[in-house]
């Protein structure tokens, strides 16, 4: 989301990334709603055709950041709760179960890649760098993808 953001600060169309406070007094509706269309639209563009479907019905630049958020923020914290909580225990596992929690821990729409990392290994036991790598892969393929 940071580089979204970048990229809207650089060709001006930041003011509706600041939510309602973003739009200037001065500025006539008409004006904000165009401005905030434009932000809306790059950031579709920049997004994944699956993160895209999840998002749809946003119609504003506020309400896509509020579903990005949604879709990616909040995992996020309570992944982070549960991790620390694991951690304040000094529960030790092995590398197959850190893949496995790995492969929990994400986002729905990483279902495709969850399943093809699972059924790839076969009977074989999973690894905790196997699986790095082939989100890492997923990540990079998408991006290109978009580019």
């Amino acid at each position: 989301m940071m580089q979204i953001e970048d990229y809207l600060y650089q060709k001006d169309l930041f003011l509706p990334l600041q939510r309602e406070a973003g739009k200037p007094d001065k500025m006539e509706d008409d004006k904000w709603k165009v401005l905030d269309c434009k932000a809306l639209v790059i950031i579709r563009l920049n997004l994944h055709q699956h993160v895209t479907y999840n998002v749809s019905h946003a119609t504003t630049t506020k309400e896509l950041m509020e579903a990005l958020e949604a879709l990616y923020e909040k995992p996020s914290a309570s992944n982070k709760a549960v991790v620390q909580q694991l951690a304040a225990v000094d529960l030790k596992f092995d590398n197959e179960i850190q893949a496995l929690l790995l492969l929990s821990c994400l986002p729905d729409l990483w279902e495709n890649i969850v399943m093809t990392v699972s059924n790839a290994n076969g009977n074989d036991k999973m690894k905790l760098d196997t699986m790095i790598g082939a989100i890492l892969d997923e990540r990079i393929s998408s991006q290109s993808l978009r580019s």
